[in-house]
């Protein structure tokens, strides 16, 4: 769909240009279907920086365990290691050309302070992706992601067009 095509172009600029991108909308829409099939084009290797696609849930919401489960997707145990200790093997493992993809960005809330903060010491681009509960979590009146909601470079893609009604119809 056209949604589809564009989320996917944006991903790839923020691969490209190593900046934090902030995908919100509507549920349905796409967002993570173009999230994983970027992901799977440009995979990331143990000898080849690439896209990494992480699915969040609501267990992942503090920095350490948002940091565990980065480092289980890129294949690093982060065992039972401080905090800082993990993000240090986090950041001594993303090579340039690195991306990380981070869909369901508003089911960790607290643990979003972090995202900043990984993009700024390892130089690599973020995608975030979420509902309409992330989008006023971060850029609703609360200044608690203040740092993040700067850096952003926001999209918001309210509800399917119809132009995307019409090519799901055609396929």
């Amino acid at each position: 769909t056209p949604t589809f095509n564009r989320i996917h172009t944006l991903i790839a600029h923020a691969h490209q240009n190593n900046i934090i991108l902030a995908i919100t909308g509507a549920w349905g829409i796409g967002k993570t279907q173009a999230a994983r099939y970027y992901a799977a084009n440009h995979p990331r290797r143990h000898n080849q920086p690439g896209a990494v696609y992480v699915a969040l849930n609501e267990t992942e919401n503090s920095a350490r365990t948002l940091i565990g489960k980065i480092l289980h997707h890129i294949g690093i145990s982060g065992g039972k290691q401080s905090q800082r200790s993990m993000m240090q093997t986090l950041l001594g493992a993303l090579r340039p050309g690195d991306h990380l993809i981070l869909d369901e960005c508003h089911k960790v809330k607290e643990a979003l302070e972090i995202l900043s903060a990984i993009h700024d010491e390892a130089g690599i681009g973020i995608t975030t992706i979420g509902n309409p509960v992330y989008s006023s979590t971060v850029w609703g009146d609360s200044n608690a992601f203040a740092a993040l909601a700067s850096r952003a470079h926001r999209f918001d893609f309210p509800a399917n067009t119809e132009q995307d009604v019409d090519a799901w119809l055609a396929s």
